[in-house]
């Protein structure tokens, strides 16, 4: 019956076609019917009578039917050229079928509206879902949670919702990247960054502002944790874009429309730019945390120790450290004002950071106020200086109060080795018995510190912790008698050479040289209590190590340390030429 129905509308089609060509043959319909089926007949490649017979046999298939449709009454009508009928017939069948069109069609838009309501539930649960496991620490979980939100979030038809979820999806791999190890944290970082970027398609300036600058904020973060692991000239880079993102921020983020917000991103820029300053040259480290100060000190207008006192206390030791970092490249006086300023901010916040409240942060800003307190006392004198290295040796013990080795490994060994320093300096103006023992205590601590910083976990802090040790064991060396004297030597010796095997002129040039210097001066000090021969040797390695130090304190990099260092290895042949000469 099919094919009898295309057939049928076939001959029509031509039917109506020769209709108007053959207008002036004037054809009665029979014959024009006719005509159609032979059109037909031949175009399917059939006899005219076969086909005439298909024909005859449906319009009389569908006359004995009482249930036949309209649309098949229709095609009957035609072939039997009855057309009025045919149109009558036809008419009915439109209307029947438009009539189911209108109730398939209400049913399909139901069903799509369902299908809606159901991905806009599945996404908000899955939203929901990713936000409450970021809140619970799960952050792999909410990773995938808010990709299987995307799966349902089409950015075509939803951009903003889109963009919200890559948003959402970027601060999970960021807080994963940081309870992470190994290469997955890098990794991790990296798809935040991308997923922040993303959302950035979307959520411009000019349309959606708010998003745009809280998104720009959250890429900077992410940039400058990844800064923190990468190497010097991508650092440099990753913090660079850090706080370009950290400025644009701000154009949205204003002290009068956002003043939190506004004044946290302060903060986050001033960080960027101290980071930025770190692998910076000396003109350029100045200038950047200048701008940081400038920054914090924004910041401080906002967070006031009477609405914020946390953030407060946070900007204060923040702005301490950058007024710190300053004082080191600035000038004697200049130099003082600055870690005077460090000092009093350093001071301020730990009347908030109180070790009940917030003991980790506490102990953190007392290491910080300590080493502060040794950078001031570089420019004082006598008991001026002693009072400064003193009260540097209380906040360090306090620091270790709560850093722990158990609870806090490495920050206890850090604070035992800035610690070994404080008391190191202190015993330079001490008398001979309170000397001894700050440099007992000193070298102790440095032995801790050991305990942690192993060559194989850390180390570069290894190698700087076994040369200043080095150079304790060394101080402590001076006031011992000969045979005590010798032994200290012979371990100074021993852990400067230990230090060499991280410190190379390859990696590290400026901390290789000075080592080499070190260790230069403990030869020297050991040969003077050696034999002749053992003292020729000794002499003559001396020379070795501080020849060594020169290739990198050349006369055009450094003409006073290399001309005073010339000067000593002239003493020091001399000494070996009268010992050959005896």
């Amino acid at each position: 019956m099919d094919r009898q129905r295309d057939y049928i509308r076939t001959v029509a089609d031509v039917y109506t076609e020769q209709k108007t060509q053959l207008a002036a043959l004037k054809l009665t319909d029979a014959e024009l019917f006719d005509r159609a089926l032979g059109v037909v007949a031949e175009r399917e490649g059939i006899a005219p009578a076969e086909l005439r017979s298909g024909v005859d046999l449906f319009v009389a298939a569908v006359r004995a039917d009482p249930r036949a449709d309209f649309l098949d009454k229709a095609l009957a009508d035609f072939a039997e050229q009855d057309f009025a009928g045919a149109a009558e017939n036809a008419g009915q069948a439109a209307d029947q079928a438009r009539k189911k069109r209108i109730a398939a069609e209400a049913l399909a838009r139901r069903a799509t509206d369902d299908a809606e309501r159901a991905r806009d539930r599945e996404r908000d649960a899955r939203t929901l879902q990713g936000r409450s496991l970021l809140a619970a620490g799960k952050n792999a979980e909410a990773v995938a949670a808010y990709a299987r939100a995307l799966e349902v979030t089409a950015r075509a038809y939803m951009p903003q919702e889109w963009a919200k979820l890559k948003l959402l999806r970027g601060k999970a791999l960021n807080g994963w990247a940081d309870v992470s190890v190994g290469d997955a944290i890098a990794q991790h970082r990296v798809d935040a960054i991308a997923a922040y970027r993303l959302a950035l398609e979307v959520y411009t300036r000019e349309t959606l502002a708010q998003g745009w600058a809280a998104t720009q904020n959250n890429l900077a973060n992410a940039l400058r944790a990844q800064a923190r692991a990468a190497p010097g000239g991508e650092r440099g880079r990753l913090l660079g874009e850090a706080v370009v993102a950290y400025r644009l921020a701000l154009e949205v983020y204003t002290r009068e429309t956002l003043a939190q917000g506004w004044a946290g991103t302060q903060n986050n820029l001033a960080n960027a730019l101290v980071g930025q300053a770190g692998a910076a040259p000396g003109g350029e480290r100045g200038r950047l945390l200048g701008e940081a100060v400038v920054a914090y000190r924004l910041a401080l207008e906002v967070r006031t120790r009477e609405a914020l006192p946390r953030d407060w206390a946070l900007t204060q030791n923040n702005l301490a450290t950058a007024l710190f970092d300053q004082a080191g490249a600035a000038p004697g006086v200049e130099r003082t004002r600055l870690l005077g300023e460090a000092v009093v901010a350093y001071r301020v916040a730990v009347e908030v950071r109180t070790r009940v409240s917030l003991p980790q942060d506490w102990a953190m800003t007392q290491n910080n106020l300590a080493l502060a307190l040794v950078g001031q006392s570089g420019a004082a004198s006598g008991v001026e200086r002693g009072r400064l290295l003193g009260e540097a040796v209380v906040a360090y013990r306090l620091a270790l109060e709560v850093r722990t080795r158990e609870s806090l490994p490495q920050d206890w060994a850090g604070t035992q080795n800035n610690l070994a320093n404080a008391l190191s300096a202190q015993s330079g103006a001490a008398p001979g018995v309170e000397r001894g023992r700050l440099l007992g205590e000193a070298v102790v601590a440095y032995r801790q510190a050991l305990e942690v910083y192993t060559r194989e976990a850390l180390p570069r802090d290894w190698a700087g912790t076994q040369n200043n040790l080095a150079v304790a064991l060394r101080a402590q060396a001076k006031a011992a008698n000969r045979e005590d004297r010798g032994r200290l030597l012979s371990e100074a010796v021993f852990a400067h050479r230990l230090a060499l095997e991280v410190y190379t002129r390859e990696t590290l040039p400026q901390g290789w040289a000075k080592t080499q210097n070190n260790l230069a001066l403990a030869l020297h000090m050991y040969a003077a209590d050696a034999v002749a021969e053992q003292r020729q040797i000794l002499l003559k390695n001396a020379v070795v190590a501080m020849r060594c130090a020169l290739q990198v304190w050349t006369a055009q990099d450094a003409p006073r340390l290399h001309g005073t260092r010339l000067q000593w290895i002239k003493s020091v042949e001399d000494e070996i030429r009268k010992l050959k000469s005896r």
